[in-house]
């Protein structure tokens, strides 16, 4: 496609093998993300107002996504910002696309090899967490009130 590019088979290689400094990854994710979202946006037929306003209707009926704020949504089109993984994968299904259609290198976080747990700073004072693991009844009971008493 005339609007595309793929990402080198050796950055790819180098950003998932993290064989990249945490600031030249950051950068390369800046650069796939400003090209390909242009893109992308352009082959919704979406300006960057209508997606702020979708993921505001997608927050509303979820407890655990906020809305892109729309000059978050600017900075990253310009390059000023880097989308977290989390951002990317919001932007990616409100377009109805993959992750990887965005940014050809993603690669979702993980706190340890094999770990079924991410937690990421989001700004402001929070943070987004997934987390997946086969626990006791009890314990999972004590996780939940624990995350319930500490919403606000």
């Amino acid at each position: 496609m005339a609007g595309n590019r793929e990402t080198p088979f050796a950055a790819t290689m180098a950003v998932n093998s993290g064989l990249l400094t945490s600031s030249a990854r950051k950068a390369l994710i800046r650069e796939e993300f400003v090209h390909n979202f242009a893109y992308q946006l352009q082959k919704a037929k979406l300006t960057q107002k209508e997606l702020c306003e979708m993921s505001r209707d997608q927050a509303a009926g979820d407890s655990v996504l906020t809305p892109i704020k729309e000059w978050d949504i600017s900075r990253y089109a310009r390059g000023e910002i880097t989308p977290k993984p989390f951002r990317i994968e919001q932007m990616a299904n409100l377009l109805k696309i993959s992750p990887y259609d965005l940014v050809p290198s993603f690669e979702k976080p993980t706190v340890a090899s094999g770990s079924k747990m991410v937690i990421e700073d989001i700004g402001e004072g929070k943070a987004h967490v997934e987390f997946s693991a086969v626990i006791d009844m009890d314990v999972a009971k004590q996780v939940m009130g624990l995350l319930l008493t500490s919403k606000n």
